[in-house]
């Protein structure tokens, strides 16, 4: 067997985290043998992989790992530090054809914990304007729903020990006792109650104003590329302007009394004056190739279906005329698939949103992570929620989808 070292860890990261996160590209078997912990806040991984995977390819894929929070470098180390020996294996997965691919060994509180967050990230896909009404109460909103949805699965898994195992099964079990049509009335309910409780005036909103969502590629929230570009040439000409008017001001004529600094600082505004008749021109320059962001190649969307997903059957030929790429239903949560489109089929994607299609309604939406994180409170809660003896870090609760672009679900190859 071969050792590989992956540098760039959190400091944070157990080996269970680690182990998941390097499965998503390491097709084999691999051993996690422990961390050395470095400076500045990150640690070294250290994996033994079978001899049946070439240690070089195993580097590559590990280095093309795109994650949101942090950037794992693999290499072939010189050698090994003295450590001792915590040993995990990669986890295995059960196999069969349409059947969800969760860890054999994925404890009842993590299948809760992410499933809670399914939901949650569905709520937040499907009314864009949610955040930003809960962000009126202080979030009071969104805490309170998502207390609400943490009751009803715990009662759930409760009273249907099938649903312990297993993430697809909970979220199908969770929409049946509480079906999509009742998500805008408990988000109506819950905003009033908190706004009674205070005193003021009920909001009222409607549920298509809640769910507003723009059939244009967009790269910031719901502003257009074009526009983003308009607005950098606006503010680039203003910010030169004012650079320019700055620099006519400045004091340039040296003198026999000045101080060996004030030369110097002299020299250098001589030396700017002459460059203030083409500010203009780098200062639009700069911000076109370092503020404005780039036109997105692709788009990274999400399909929810209500009350089902339809099968692949009935997906497969619009995905396949979208073009989409890394086409993935989630096993995290029964009714949604993820795939990414091209710029150029972005609007005909996002015009999925709202079609019938084989008895269930699509939801279509950019992938976007959610704002909102559910409170500290409330994992410590979950982590304990089955057993209240259970010691598990509610770290180890963190949705590893937050790090990796699509996690290991059913891949469709379109």
């Amino acid at each position: 067997m071969s050792v590989v070292a992956i540098s760039g860890v959190p400091a944070f990261w157990n080996l269970k985290r680690l182990v998941f996160t390097v499965a998503k590209v390491v097709k084999g078997q691999f051993d996690a043998l422990n961390f050395y912990h470095g400076k500045a806040g990150t640690k070294t991984a250290y994996i033994r992989v079978s001899e049946r995977l070439d240690p070089l390819r195993v580097v590559e894929s590990i280095n093309r790992l795109k994650l949101n929070k942090c950037e794992l470098t693999a290499f072939i180390p010189d050698h090994v530090p003295d450590m001792p020996l915590a040993s995990m294996s990669k986890l295995q997965k059960k196999k069969g054809k349409g059947k969800s691919k969760e860890p054999m060994n994925i404890t009842p509180e993590q299948v809760l914990a992410s499933v809670h967050n399914e939901l949650l990230t569905e709520l937040q896909s499907k009314y864009t304007g949610l955040y930003d009404l809960s962000q009126k109460t202080s979030h009071q909103l969104l805490d309170e729903i998502a207390e609400t949805i943490f009751k009803r699965l715990k009662h759930i898994m409760e009273t249907n020990p099938a649903s312990h195992g297993n993430c697809f099964k909970l979220s199908s079990f969770y929409r049946k006792a509480h079906p999509h049509f009742g998500d805008f009335q408990q988000i109506l309910m819950t905003l009033h109650r908190i706004q009674d409780a205070a005193g003021v005036p009920r909001t009222q909103v409607s549920e298509q104003e809640l769910a507003a969502f723009s059939t244009k590629p967009s790269v910031i929230d719901s502003v257009p590329w074009g526009k983003l570009q308009a607005w950098n040439v606006k503010y680039a000409d203003r910010i030169a302007k004012k650079i320019t008017e700055h620099i006519e001001r400045l004091d340039a004529h040296e003198s026999t009394a000045d101080t060996p600094e004030d030369a110097a600082r002299k020299r250098v505004r001589a030396a700017l004056k002459k460059l203030a008749p083409y500010m203009s021109s780098i200062v639009t320059d700069v911000a076109s190739q370092h503020v404005t962001p780039d036109q997105n190649p692709v788009y990274k969307m999400r399909i929810y279906g209500e009350p089902f997903l339809p099968n692949r059957q009935v997906l497969d030929p619009i995905l396949r005329k979208l073009r989409a790429t890394y086409v993935t239903r989630s096993s995290r949560i029964f009714n949604m698939v993820r795939f990414n489109v091209q710029t150029s089929t972005f609007p005909v994607a996002a015009a999925l949103n709202g079609k019938d299609l084989g008895g269930a309604k699509l939801v279509a939406r950019l992938s976007l992570p959610p704002k909102y994180k559910t409170r500290l409170e409330l994992r410590q809660a979950m982590a304990t929620a089955l057993d209240p003896n259970n010691q598990m870090d509610p770290m180890d609760l963190v949705d590893m989808e937050e790090e990796i672009d699509f996690e290991g679900g059913e891949s469709w190859d379109t």
